[in-house]
């Protein structure tokens, strides 16, 4: 199962993280010198009540990065990605300018993971987006998610083993479309 983290100021209700199978990571609220946890020990009806008894304004920080990370702990979350363009790995100095032209001329694929210890490793290569679906060795997964960019899915994107395997889009937020199998609905 696919679970997507969230910090808690997405504003999301909880039946609508339970729906979707998010994983909510509250953030840091201080008020008034007293340091809340969003959702914990702060309600959202509690929130406002503050508010309105004081003329402090609140501060708040982002979730610590180990909160992220016991939640992927937690999730079993496995990524695997199959590049588009190898432009932006050359960009990042991954891969030489050279290779990621003849690359991109031979329309190869890589396909890549991240290691338990959170490196980015090459597991795969092929030529085209439909091999790269079927040699990354994802199907058949019970939830996946793909990322487009610019928000620039539309249902005739989806790759041709997706629509195979009988996967149809579950719900999209913003550059991610979640699919499922239409097995499961």
């Amino acid at each position: 199962m696919i679970r997507i983290p969230i910090d808690s100021s997405s504003d999301y209700l909880m039946e609508e993280i339970q729906e979707n199978n998010f994983e909510l990571v509250p953030i840091s609220i201080v008020l008034n010198g007293e340091t809340y946890i969003d959702g914990k020990n702060l309600e959202r009806n509690q929130f406002y009540e503050i508010m309105a008894e004081t003329k402090a304004f609140p501060q708040t920080s982002q979730p610590s990065p180990q909160a992220f990370l016991d939640i992927f702990r937690k999730s079993h979350v496995k990524v695997i990605a199959a590049l588009d363009t190898l432009e932006y790995l050359a960009r990042g100095g991954r891969t030489s300018q050279t290779v990621a032209t003849i690359g991109n001329l031979a329309n190869l694929k890589p396909i890549i993971t991240l290691s338990e210890d959170g490196k980015v490793e090459m597991i795969g290569k092929c030529l085209g987006k439909n091999k790269a679906i079927l040699v990354s060795g994802i199907l058949p997964a019970t939830k996946m998610a793909l990322l487009f960019p610019n928000n620039t899915f539309a249902s005739a994107d989806l790759p041709r083993p997706l629509m195979i395997y009988g996967y149809s889009p579950a719900f999209q937020s913003g550059l991610t479309v979640h699919l499922i199998p239409a097995a499961s609905l």
